[in-house]
């Protein structure tokens, strides 16, 4: 019994209004297989429902790949997130670090400005070891030239008085400035204002007295204790503060040539005993002097040398003055009679 075939496709109408246009051809592929296959048969029933399973599988397939962007734009906004985050933390971790190395600067300068300040309190010292001689200016432009065995000690910046402490000998050429100029030792000061001259303050001398001879302008000289009576000299005098008493003395019989001889590098001494004359020779040339007997260092000596070269070449000379053998030692030399 031959049956009527069913129509070439399916009513348009048929459709869904969203099938795709390969989603629409598959069911007409269907269509037609079903048009084409007997009723009843098995072939036919197979290939429709293979056709329509394929169909349903599409169709499954289309709606998960419709619905995947939802899943990936989530998954994009947990990395957004994730990287949002890593981000901040970065940058917190940077601003921490800008932090703590601003920190760290603002303490170094902290601490370099403690040290240079507590640098700039101390006070300079200036000295000249046994055999040389130190030449220098002071911060207000005064010069200064140490001796042999010598040492100066003052303010880096000078306030309202200029003020040092000497220890040994000095020449001082002082700049005209409204400021006081004051010089203190163990047992005297001295005051200027513009003008030249020599302190010579050895505590462990005999005389460990203070000896101040002016060369120009005015000094007044006396104690260094608090109300003293001072003393204005006059160019070319030399006067010494005596002792640790203090004691001020009269003019002495001390010329300017020869109370600076030590800056030209010659060497005069006139009716000075023996023993203040050594330690000068020790410390210019660095060496160790001795006498055999100590009597011999009571000995009176007049000498005048012009830039002696050694310590032997004063020694010789003495030794010739005195009438005194000599002899070479592992330090130095010892006149003996």
């Amino acid at each position: 019994m031959n049956h009527q075939r069913q129509q070439d496709g399916p009513d348009p109408d048929f459709f869904p209004e969203d099938l795709s246009s390969e989603e629409e051809e598959r069911l007409h592929e269907v269509w037609a297989l079903a048009a084409d296959a007997e009723p009843g048969g098995e072939g036919a029933s197979v290939d429709t429902e293979q056709a329509l399973s394929q169909f349903q599988e599409t169709l499954d397939t289309g709606e998960e790949t419709s619905s995947s962007p939802p899943h990936k734009e989530s998954e994009q906004s947990r990395e957004h997130g994730s990287s949002g985050r890593a981000s901040r933390s970065r940058k917190k971790k940077r601003s921490r670090w800008r932090a703590t190395r601003w920190a760290a600067a603002a303490l170094v300068l902290i601490v370099a400005g403690a040290v240079l300040a507590y640098w700039w309190q101390q006070p300079v010292v200036r000295a000249a070891s046994q055999g040389e001689q130190l030449s220098f200016t002071l911060p207000d432009g005064s010069k200064v030239q140490l001796n042999s065995g010598s040492a100066l000690r003052y303010d880096r910046s000078f306030g309202d008085a200029r003020v040092l402490f000497l220890k040994g000998e000095a020449f001082f050429e002082v700049d005209s400035d409204e400021r006081p100029f004051l010089v203190r030792t163990h047992n005297a000061k001295v005051r200027a204002l513009g003008t030249a001259f020599n302190v010579q303050a050895r505590p462990d001398a005999p005389s460990a007295g203070t000896q101040v001879t002016l060369v120009e302008g005015t000094v007044e000289v006396g104690s260094r204790e608090a109300g003293a009576k001072t003393v204005q000299m006059r160019p070319g005098e030399t006067r010494r503060v005596q002792g640790r008493e203090a004691r001020l003395s009269e003019p002495l019989a001390v010329t300017v040539k020869e109370a600076t001889a030590w800056r030209r590098g010659d060497l005069i001494v006139k009716n000075r005993p023996l023993e203040s004359l050594l330690p000068e020779v020790e410390r210019r040339f660095a060496v160790e002097l001795a006498v055999r007997p100590d009597s011999l260092r009571q000995q009176r000596i007049s000498l005048a040398l012009r830039q002696p070269s050694s310590a032997e070449a004063v020694v010789r000379d003495v030794a010739l003055v005195l009438g005194l053998q000599y002899r070479e030692t592992a330090g130095g030399f010892t006149l003996h009679e």
